[in-house]
C-alpha cells in the first residue's frame, strides 16, 4: 500500500482504499461468484491464498490451494456431476447447502476479509468501521446480480446478528480429527457479526436467521 502511495503520488489512505478494492474483486468476489454460479465453495482462509501484485503494488489476481478442503453444494449436486461425471460416485462430497454456506462465511469472510481489514487497522492505513462498510456496501450492490445461492449468503452476512464460527481450541479439546468426522465439521461456535446491517436484519429471512442460529457449540 505504501509503494502504491508512492508511485502513484496519493495519500496512504486513498491508496489502502484502492487497494482494498483491488483486493476485494479479485479474492472475495471472484470466490463468491464461483459460489454462486456452480456451487463450489473454496476453502480460501489466509493460509489457502495468495494474492499477485503487480509493479505498483495493486492486487491483480488471487491463487488459491488446497481442493481437498473444496465443499460443493448439494443443490447443484447434477449441474456438477454433468461438467465432471466422476462426482456421480462420489456422494460424500456433496454436502447440505447451509453447512458450505456457513463453511465460506467462516473461512472468506471471517477468516481471511476480517483479518484483513483488521490489519489496515492496527497499520493505520484505514480504520476498520470505514472498511467493515465498504464491505457491507459491496455485498449490497453485489446481490442484485446472484442467484439463489450468493443471495443467501449475503443475506447472512448482511442480515443476521452473529455467525458461524470455527472455534479451532475448542476442537482440539474435543480431541477431533476433522477429516474423520461427519462433513469433515469441526467444532462451530457463534460470534458477533461485524457485518451486521441493522436495517437489512430485519428484513432477513426467518428461516435463514433460524438457519444460523441452530449451529451450536458442540464439545
Amino acid at each position: 500500500v505504501r509503494r502504491l502511495a508512492r508511485v502513484r503520488q496519493i495519500e496512504l489512505r486513498h491508496a489502502a482504499l484502492l487497494w482494498f478494492d483491488a483486493y476485494w474483486l479479485c479474492a472475495i468476489e471472484a470466490t463468491v461468484r464461483i459460489y454462486d454460479q456452480h456451487g463450489i465453495a473454496l476453502e480460501a482462509h489466509q493460509q489457502n491464498v495468495l494474492l499477485e501484485l503487480d509493479d505498483e503494488g495493486m492486487p491483480v489476481r488471487s491463487y488459491y490451494r488446497d481442493l481437498q478442503g473444496v465443499g460443493l453444494s448439494a443443490c447443484r449436486r447434477e449441474e456438477l456431476v454433468a461438467l465432471v461425471p466422476e462426482l456421480r460416485d462420489q456422494a460424500k462430497v456433496f454436502e447440505p447447502d447451509e453447512i458450505v454456506r456457513n463453511g465460506i462465511s467462516y473461512y472468506l469472510f471471517c477468516n481471511q476479509l476480517h483479518a484483513v481489514i483488521n490489519r489496515f487497522g492496527l497499520d493505520g492505513l484505514v480504520d476498520e468501521a470505514t472498511l467493515l462498510d465498504v464491505a457491507r456496501r459491496k455485498l449490497s450492490a453485489m446481490r442484485g446480480g446472484l442467484r439463489q445461492l450468493g443471495t443467501a449468503l449475503v443475506e447472512m452476512l448482511l442480515g443476521t446478528r452473529s455467525v458461524p464460527c470455527k472455534g479451532n481450541l475448542l476442537t482440539r479439546v474435543a480431541d477431533m480429527d476433522e477429516l474423520l468426522a461427519e462433513n469433515e465439521l469441526a467444532v462451530y461456535t457463534q460470534v458477533d457479526n461485524p457485518l451486521f446491517d441493522a436495517q437489512l436484519g430485519l428484513a432477513a429471512p426467518r428461516a435463514l436467521r433460524h438457519a444460523v442460529g441452530n449451529v451450536q457449540e458442540t464439545v
